[in-house]
């Protein structure tokens, strides 16, 4: 099973800029995105099981923007499978 860790990994992919926004466009969904496409480089097939386990306590106290924060990142994993899981996830 694969793992993401936000405390500092996948912070400092995103890296929020003063003011709003972005570096390089990078959102929280794209790092969900690009999380499921490096899982994909390690050999994890599209409908092997991931989960979210240990998030952080400002989650839970939904300090700032940290609760849209990871469903955002949930969503990119989501959406980051591949076309072929996705048709095939459309034709049954």
């Amino acid at each position: 099973m694969a793992e993401a860790a936000t405390n500092l990994g996948w912070n400092r992919w995103v890296q929020p800029l003063p003011g709003g926004g972005f570096a390089e466009g990078r959102s929280w969904f794209d790092a969900g995105v690009e999380m499921r496409r490096r899982m994909a480089l390690c050999g994890y097939l599209d409908d092997e099981l991931w989960a979210v386990n240990e998030l952080h306590s400002g989650v839970r106290r939904n300090n700032g923007n940290s609760r849209p924060n990871w469903l955002d990142f949930m969503r990119g994993l989501y959406w980051g499978r591949s076309a072929r899981s996705l048709f095939a996830a459309s034709c049954t």
